[in-house]
């Protein structure tokens, strides 16, 4: 398998217009060719949100701005979509209490849930 393409940098701003985030300068990765298991499998991790990157993520870089006031990032997982928080908790998107779940790797974001409720 391989696939083939090129490193660029932009800013990008994570939010909606009326939240008037502050862009940030990251890099990224444009493929152009890919074949064989890239091609067929699911996506697994490209969003880049590495917990011990070697080179700087998308979320390290968000989580270093200052108009991030907390080290979290919430993820919330649906059938059809989902959200992705950084730099705190809106729990107006949770219908229950907030539950925390410890991770189960330093290197991965990798959670063992029992249960979804």
């Amino acid at each position: 398998s391989s696939i083939r393409g090129c490193w660029c940098r932009d800013e990008i701003s994570i939010g909606d217009m009326l939240q008037h985030n502050p862009p940030i300068l990251a890099q990224m990765g444009c493929h152009n060719d890919e074949n064989r298991l890239f091609f067929t499998q699911r996506a697994n991790g490209i969003l880049g949100i590495s917990a011990n990157p070697s080179q700087p993520t998308l979320l390290s870089r968000l989580l270093s701005s200052e108009a991030v006031g907390s080290h979290v990032f919430t993820i919330c997982l649906a059938e059809f979509g989902g959200r992705w928080t950084v730099g705190g908790v809106n729990s107006s998107y949770h219908l229950g209490p907030i539950v925390w779940v410890p991770m189960k790797s330093e290197r991965y974001y990798e959670l063992a849930p029992e249960q979804m409720l």
